[in-house]
Parts: structure tokens; sequence; C-alpha cells
């Protein structure tokens, strides 16, 4: 399965880290980037993981350093082999096994550590890039919760919990081996907000507010982490309404219905849901549509306005 165009760059990086080009078995891996090759690769009996080609948010290098950190700190599997000129990463394989009950709180305690790692070089805060998108997007269903969205952004402080972010916490680069949490794919890696990570695996995986703040806090939160973290799911809502509808509407997609927005989630958890589908895009757009304004017209988006106001 492996191109033959790419074929001497793999037996380069195979040859640099295990001093041999014979591979036993060769397999895809789903789920990655579609701008990528990844695929399963044995060598010696033993699997490891190999993906080429990407198209990342960084210069590849850096990326490179991203993951070889996370590595070092135990989040992300050991990496045996990089290369930016070639675009590759070699690395352990990790076989996915079925989440646990508690699977967000793990989520939260593993974040902890995440941002606790050196700081990016690059830095972007995820309303600055919402704002970007909000400017192409073209959809008047959206216009009260946009106008509620001007509330937010002036409350909303942008020069605080700057760290070490992740910033792309879907469920494919989330990977669980049954007794550990491995994250992946650390292509969008930069600093931002410490509320964006959090509030994009929480549209995710469902568990109860406090206790997965309190095993990313390692305390139960405060009132004002609360108001943050709600705010930021709230921004976190429209950011996936800007995004793709941008995208659907440059594939000529212009109406879909309302998918309910938990079932939608666990079909993108199982796989059964493709989000390479332009109308699935929309689909997705209009569920956080819909849960973006459930979430600024519920009481307690005043209250958190205020609360983050009070700094």
């Amino acid at each position: 399965m492996i191109p033959d165009a790419l074929r001497p760059i793999v037996e380069r990086a195979l040859q640099a880290a295990f001093g041999t080009t014979a591979i036993d078995d060769v397999a895809p891996v789903a789920g990655g980037m579609r701008s990528a090759l990844a695929c399963r690769v044995v060598v010696a009996g033993r699997p490891y993981f190999v993906r080429i080609g990407a198209t990342t948010l960084v210069d590849p290098a850096v990326e490179l350093a991203n993951t070889r950190a996370a590595a070092a700190a135990g989040l992300a599997p050991r990496v045996w082999y990089g290369n930016a000129a070639d675009h590759i990463l070699v690395a352990d394989f990790v076989a996915r096994a079925p989440l646990p009950r508690d699977f967000a709180s793990i989520v939260g305690a593993k974040l902890a550590r995440v941002h606790a790692l050196p700081q990016w070089p690059k830095t972007i805060h995820f309303l600055t890039t919402l704002e970007l998108f909000l400017k192409r997007m073209q959809r008047s269903d959206a216009d009260d919760v946009l106008a509620r969205y001007v509330e937010l952004a002036a409350v909303y402080p942008r020069d605080a919990d700057i760290v070490a972010c992740h910033n792309d916490l879907k469920p494919q680069n989330l990977i669980f081996d049954g007794e550990r949490l491995w994250i992946v794919d650390w292509e969008a890696a930069f600093g931002n907000d410490r509320y964006a990570d959090l509030a994009i695996v929480a549209s995710f995986f469902e568990a109860h507010e406090d206790t997965y703040l309190g095993a990313y806090f390692r305390a139960p939160p405060t009132d004002y982490q609360r108001a943050r973290f709600y705010l930021a799911r709230c921004a976190t809502h429209l950011s996936y309404v800007a995004f793709l509808t941008v995208l659907a509407a440059r594939a000529g997609v212009t109406a879909q219905p309302t998918p309910d927005f938990r079932a939608f989630h666990d079909g993108l958890i199982t796989g059964a849901i493709e989000l390479a589908d332009d109308a699935c895009k929309l689909q997705y757009a209009n569920a956080h549509l819909a849960a973006a304004r459930a979430a600024t017209s519920s009481p307690r988006f005043a209250e958190a306005l205020a609360v983050v106001r009070g700094g």
C-alpha cells in the first residue's frame, strides 16, 4: 500500500531507525489526516506507526520538535525517527482499546500535563481564529448567537491562561490502550487558551463538569474556572459553526438537517460518521449552532459573563 514514489523515503526511515528496510506487514491506519499516508508497519515482528506527507499548520521541523517533546513527557508514543524535509514520522504503534466510563476525567488529567509543557514557539488565540472565520461565514440563521458572541468577546480575556495546547483533540487523536491514554497528531500544536482544549474534549465525551475540571485542576473548580469553561464551550460551538459552514459552502452544500448533538458525536467517536463528507460538515455545523443557541440563551450564560467580567 506504500506508493512507489514514497517507498524510498520509508526505506530510508526504517534503515535509520532499525537498521533494516524489510517489512513483515503493512496496513492502513484509519482516522488520520487526509493529507497524509498513515500506516501500521511491522518490522522484525513489532508494529510501528508510519506517517508521511502531512501538510501541517506549522513548520514540519517545529511539528516534529513538538511531537518529540510530547513523547519525552510520556504524552505521545515514542518517536523512533523523524525527518522534517521528508515529512515522515516513525513512532510506536498503539492499538486502541474500549474507552472506560470515566474517560473524560482521564483526558482532563492528561490535558493538565499537556498544558504544563514548555510553551510552543507559536501562539494563536482561539477567539482570533474564530473571528477570522466569522467574517467569511454567511448564514442568517445565526444572527441571535452572533449577537451574544459580541457580549462574550467583550469580557473574555485573551492574555490569560495561554499554555502549550494540542488544539485538535478529536477522538482519533486520543488513543486509550487499556491502561493509559496517548495523544497523537501534534501538527496543530501551538500556544492557546487552556480552555480551548478543555472545551473541544467536552464536546465529544460527556462528563460531569466538576469531575472533569476537577481532574484537570486537581482541585474542585472555582466559580471563575467554571465560568471561563462555559464561555469557552459557547465560543467553541460557534467555531465549529463558522469553520464547517465555510467549508460546506465552498463545496456547494447549502442546506442540511440538524442532527442530534450527542448522537452525531457518538458517530464521530465510533467512526460511523466521517467529516470528509461535505454534507456531514454542514450537519455538524448545524448541530453546533443548536448547541450554541441553547448555551447562550441559558441563564448560565449571563451568569458566566458577569463572573468573568468581574475577574
